[in-house]
This record gives structure tokens, sequence and C-alpha cells, in this order.
């Protein structure tokens, strides 16, 4: 298993940071997603569907 990377904060007591990622989608859904009317946080989405998957996995494993 990879180390995660290290998140630095000015305090110890402050959140880290997030960390940027690239992800590669299909042309059609990202067209879908710039069509939608609404404010949608798609980083809020997809970190909400990385962890169903990890949560998946979790399951899976024990």
């Amino acid at each position: 298993m990879k180390t995660p990377p290290r998140l630095h904060t000015k305090k110890k007591t402050q959140r880290p940071r997030c960390i940027k990622t690239m992800i590669s989608i299909p042309h059609d859904l990202k067209c879908q997603m710039a069509n939608v009317d609404e404010y949608v946080n798609w980083s809020a989405v997809a970190c909400q569907a990385f962890q169903a998957k990890l949560a998946e996995i979790k399951e899976a494993i024990t």
C-alpha cells in the first residue's frame, strides 16, 4: 500500500488543506455536467463517490 501524501498545515489545530488531483472523465459526461443549470460542487460529489467505493472495498475485505 502506498503511503498517503503528507498534509502540511500552518498550525496543528488547523484542518489539513485539500490535495488537488486530476481524474479523466468521458467528454459526454463533462458536457452533461457543464449543462446543469444549478450549482454543483463536483469535487464534493467525487469525494462522496470515492468514500462509497472505499467503504465497499473495506466491506468486501472484512
